[in-house]
């Protein structure tokens, strides 16, 4: 469990790193959480990688028309992966740094717990998305695995 506490602090190292650059990854999902070697060795390290829907907020966009001539010349109108997708994301809503974070909080969840099945996983994160409860708050499993 404490490499997987260490891959996690890394992968929010990473994401802070992309957020200081002026970027919002928009697509976090295990899938691009990569690792620099054998996840076994000490010297391995997490890298984010596939940008390929990277894209800055509108508070940035301005920025960019001035460099590149066009406001968010780079960004792609894809969302993302649906399951790790932030609602305002979603919603093709106005989005910033958050709608990471947000994908970072489901897969840390999906670390720290088990499901049996691929269907348990689905219905818990489309209650997460759906509803204002707080579903971690029951989870004794999720929140002592912390």
């Amino acid at each position: 469990m404490q490499n997987v506490k260490e891959w996690l602090r890394q992968t929010a190292v990473g994401m802070a790193h992309v957020h200081q650059r002026g970027f919002i990854h928009r697509d976090l999902k295990p899938r691009n959480i990569l690792f620099s070697g054998d996840p076994d060795d000490e010297k391995s390290h997490i890298v984010i990688g596939d940008f390929g829907l990277a894209t800055v907020p509108n508070s940035k966009k301005a920025e960019f028309h001035d460099a590149f001539g066009k406001e968010d010349d780079f960004a792609t109108n894809d969302l993302g992966t649906y399951e790790y997708m932030a609602p305002e994301q979603r919603a093709r809503e106005e989005i910033d740094e958050k709608v990471d974070v947000y994908a970072f909080g489901i897969i840390c969840y999906e670390v720290m717990s088990s499901y049996v099945e691929h269907s348990e996983r689905k219905e818990f994160l489309e209650k997460v998305r759906t509803t204002k409860d707080d579903y971690f708050e029951d989870d004794e499993e999720a929140v002592g695995n912390l």
